[in-house]
């Protein structure tokens, strides 16, 4: 099926914009004062009629992540089907159909996905939050040796590395097994290829998603549905909001 997959497909992941009114709508407390918010979002999308998905953080990441922890360990990433991760999601291979190395739309879900998802782990939220300073750094590179990190990760600059930059290079590589796909940027194709695979999900921008929305739909994320209110408030898991200030509104 990934072999079908890959040669049917060219993906775009593009960055969504939705701009509003500078206000406090979030429960996340994030204000714009005298500017405009700008939200990024990114969406998990499969085929119209395709079973329902439902994603928690940690789902989230045991899909896409190069390495999960298992008793304490890093390991590579052993599962294959959605169901693997949590029961309650189907029993089809995990096939996710994203942006290259290098994008910034990949970059993206990787910050306000990938990111989160990984501090469910214990571990790895312990190495993330070891304090910049020399003993956090020594605490940190033991912290990282005792899970098994990469001599990658670990880097010849280890003595001076710190646990959020240990954490930053465990869960930013994302699988290679086939189960994520780095494609193109025809957008058109990635949506008639998940009509044809089913179960593929692609990653697309909530924009794109609204005008295509009588063949795909986006997977809810934390109990959130993405949608032009959960987007502009913050309440959609997978987005990032940014103050845009003119410069003579600056205080």
């Amino acid at each position: 099926m990934r072999t079908k997959l890959i040669s049917v497909l060219g993906i775009a992941l593009m960055l969504g914009s939705v701009a509003a009114e500078a206000q406090s709508r979030s429960n996340k407390r994030f204000v714009c004062r005298g500017g405009e918010v700008q939200a990024e979002a990114v969406v998990i999308a499969n085929a119209f009629n395709s079973p329902n998905i439902t994603l928690g953080a940690l789902d989230l990441y045991k899909a896409f992540a190069h390495q999960v922890v298992i008793q304490g360990r890093l390991v590579k990433n052993p599962y294959k089907k959605w169901s693997d991760i949590n029961s309650a999601l189907p029993r089809n291979d995990i096939e996710a159909l994203g942006p290259p190395p290098g994008s910034p739309i990949r970059q993206l879900l990787i910050e306000v996905g990938l990111e989160n998802g990984a501090m469910e782990y214990e571990p790895l939220k312990t190495l993330r939050e070891f304090p910049d300073t020399d003993k956090g750094r020594a605490d940190a590179k033991a912290a990282a040796i005792a899970m098994g990190i990469s001599n990658d990760c670990l880097g010849a600059d280890y003595e001076s590395r710190t646990g959020e930059q240990y954490f930053k290079c465990i869960v930013h590589e994302l699988r290679r097994d086939g189960g994520w796909v780095n494609a193109g940027n025809n957008s058109h194709a990635i949506v008639a290829t998940l009509q044809q695979v089913p179960m593929a999900v692609g990653i697309f921008d909530y924009s794109y998603l609204k005008q295509n929305a009588d063949k795909i739909k986006g997977a809810v994320v934390l109990e959130v549905e993405p949608n032009e209110e959960t987007i502009v408030s913050g309440e959609y898991p997978l987005t990032k909001r940014t103050c845009i200030r003119d410069e003579k509104n600056k205080d």
